[in-house]
């Protein structure tokens, strides 16, 4: 699902990729791909990923920060949740994976991969 959203997407809420934004700053306004329900925190956080030219992360934001149509919180309606599932961690997580000889090493965070 194809959302926008204002949530600075800072450190506190990166899975993999760059720092984009400070906390509690205002962000800018971004498409995102909304993956669905972050599964250690019920239903009140969502994994997304932001893509764009060379910048390339997941996040895990509030969903009330996920509009349907580009604006701020309050100005835009929030994104219908009733068909979300929650995520696959390691399928968001790791989708890209190499062998060292030893182990699977995810590619966007260098650490060793845990299938169990």
């Amino acid at each position: 699902m194809i959302a926008w959203t204002d949530y600075p997407l800072c450190n506190e809420c990166r899975v993999w990729g760059p720092v984009l934004d400070s906390p509690h700053q205002q962000a800018p306004i971004r498409e995102v791909e909304v993956l669905g329900w972050e599964p250690r925190c019920g239903n009140k956080y969502a994994r997304i990923r932001f893509e764009a030219d060379t910048v390339k992360g997941v996040y895990c934001i509030k969903v009330g920060y996920l509009y349907q149509r580009p604006g701020r919180a309050g100005g835009v309606p929030m994104i219908d949740t009733s068909n979300l599932q929650e995520v696959d961690v390691y399928a968001v997580d790791h989708d890209s994976v190499h062998w060292d000889g030893e182990h699977w090493i995810c590619d966007h965070c260098n650490q060793p991969v845990d299938w169990s």
